[in-house]
């Protein structure tokens, strides 16, 4: 009966991080989609999307990124070697995923959070491009990572 129950408990643990690795990834690919249009805007249309569309976005994208990580940590400890191989691989996109968002990404929102100043926000076309392709990255590497997710259905230690 113990042993019916925990695998319960790790197939709820496995579809909430693969719900979370998806939801991730199609954030991501709302931007993808959104690109093109962002891409041709001026300043005077872009900036007050920018400032005002993703506000609060972070805490809500954070929650489902560290649901992700519990649940991968937690299934990488409770499941058989023979997963490890995708477990890793998953891993390694979340951490590549984070990567991007601190290297492309994040820096455009602080830019854009912080600019007060009057005139148009020094190197903003550099900082929409890094934005939006940091997000194309980001929706390639976790569609790859959802795949990795399902690979690495659970099977417990016996």
């Amino acid at each position: 009966m113990a042993l019916g129950n925990s695998l319960v408990w790790l197939k709820v643990l496995y579809a909430t991080t693969v719900l979370a690795v998806a939801l991730n990834a199609g954030t991501a690919l709302a931007h993808v989609f959104e690109r093109p249009h962002k891409l041709a805007m001026d300043y005077e249309t872009w900036f007050p999307i920018q400032s005002l569309l993703y506000d609060g976005w972070g805490l809500k994208l954070a929650f489902i990124f560290g649901a992700s990580i519990i649940g991968l940590l937690i299934i990488s400890i409770i499941s058989r070697p023979a997963r490890m191989a995708a477990l890793f691989a998953l891993g390694c996109v979340i951490a590549s995923d984070a990567l991007v968002f601190l290297v492309w990404i994040a820096p455009t929102n602080a830019a854009v959070e912080s600019w007060a100043g009057p005139g148009i926000l020094p190197n903003w076309e550099q900082l929409r491009y890094n934005w939006e392709w940091g997000h194309t990255a980001r929706c390639i590497l976790l569609l790859i990572g959802t795949v990795f997710a399902l690979f690495a259905r659970p099977a417990p230690n016996r």
